[in-house]
């Protein structure tokens, strides 16, 4: 009986990575490769994720009729990062159980300040921005008050929808931003809230792409980096200090619920790791140099995983349940995994015996504010 063997047709780029052929792929599988933030920038910038090119739908119909554009949000933030940008939030009521210090006080119930980073969770479906907020003071010892915080203020809730109590974000356009929005009439309230998306659905395609690939291998590292360091610490036990500053008291925690909401991960499995970390000297300045790697990593990690959750929220809302794959590649499936668990759901998409990406839908527990 004669057999047709399946025709397999993967992108080529896609395919030096897993096949371990990527110069790239391969630095970043080298433990004795530094990686540094614009080693990130770099490849961020190759995921292209921004508004330029795109030709989004008018904010009115044909009868004037306000509508939600299909541009989304995360396209316009992506671009304010790195450039100093004074956002302003109008109205904001906050998902987690409200906290109250001692020292801090708000002055303004608009927040707004410098953006610093754009959040995201490694689990949940929640993004978010942070900026320094300048609605804040924080009282010293002396009695002396200085101005600003950080913050975080989600703008995708835990559930992975609109967080109800986000009412617009607004920043200073630029010339660039003007124009665009000029060009496809997106003037609707200037605080973004006509928009349908934060991640527009045709980034579910990212997650099969050499770009999206290589930048989920580097996620990897970073998480495995900052992981050896961290145990470095623990080896350095005795050097060790504790922070001898003065807490910030917290008064009260505000009143509290549980809600189920969803989980979803990514990860890729098969390639291995070269080379090897260094180890720190067993010295307090050694200690130190453990602590400020973890730092310096952690904040590159940050904001790397924004554009990784970014695509992977896309395909987890437009894709994982239809098992959707990219056009640019032919043969292959999702495998779905029994896992025994109603609420728990499993697969992998083989891109080579060594080289699989792996995807799991689940839920837990949160405690969000009455």
């Amino acid at each position: 009986m004669q057999t047709h063997k399946k025709t397999i047709k993967i992108a080529k780029t896609v395919l030096r990575i897993a096949e371990g052929k990527s110069r790239l792929a391969r630095h970043i599988l080298d433990r004795a490769f530094p990686i540094t933030e614009e080693y990130a920038q770099m490849l961020v910038r190759r995921l292209q994720f921004g508004y330029e090119g795109r030709k989004p739908r008018n904010q009115k119909n044909v009868r004037g009729e306000k509508r939600p554009t299909d541009m989304d949000l995360a396209s316009f933030l992506v671009r304010l990062l790195g450039k100093s940008t004074i956002v302003q939030i109008p109205s904001y009521a906050t998902s987690l159980p409200r906290h109250t210090y001692a020292n801090q006080h708000h002055i303004s119930g608009k927040r707004f300040g410098a953006l610093q980073s754009l959040s995201s969770h490694r689990e949940l479906l929640s993004f978010g921005v942070c900026i320094y907020d300048m609605s804040v003071t924080t009282r010293s010892t002396l009695e002396e008050d200085t101005l600003g915080a950080l913050r975080s203020f989600h703008i995708m809730g835990y559930s992975g929808q609109w967080h109800n109590g986000w009412k617009g974000i607004s920043w200073n356009y630029r010339q660039a931003e003007t124009g665009f929005r000029d060009r496809y009439e997106l003037k609707d309230d200037n605080i973004h809230t006509g928009y349908q998306y934060f991640v527009h659905p045709n980034r579910r395609h990212s997650i099969f792409g050499a770009p999206h690939l290589l930048l989920k291998l580097l996620w990897q590292r970073l998480d495995d980096e900052v992981t050896f360091y961290r145990s470095e610490l623990r080896r350095l036990d005795n050097y060790v200090t504790s922070d001898t500053d003065q807490k910030n008291e917290l008064l009260s925690v505000g009143e509290a619920t549980s809600i189920i909401v969803p989980t979803f991960t990514m990860h890729i499995d098969g390639p291995s790791y070269t080379g090897v970390y260094q180890s720190v000297e067993q010295s307090s300045q050694g200690c130190t140099y453990a602590q400020q790697r973890i730092a310096y990593l952690s904040k590159i990690r940050t904001f790397v995983q924004f554009f990784v959750r970014a695509n992977e929220a896309s395909f987890y809302h437009y894709g994982f349940a239809q098992g959707y794959v990219a056009g640019w590649i032919r043969g292959i499936e999702w495998v779905q995994e029994e896992t025994g668990d109603a609420y728990k759901k499993q697969s992998h998409f083989p891109i080579s015996p060594l080289f699989v990406l792996h995807a799991e839908q689940n839920c837990v527990s949160k405690r969000v504010a009455l």
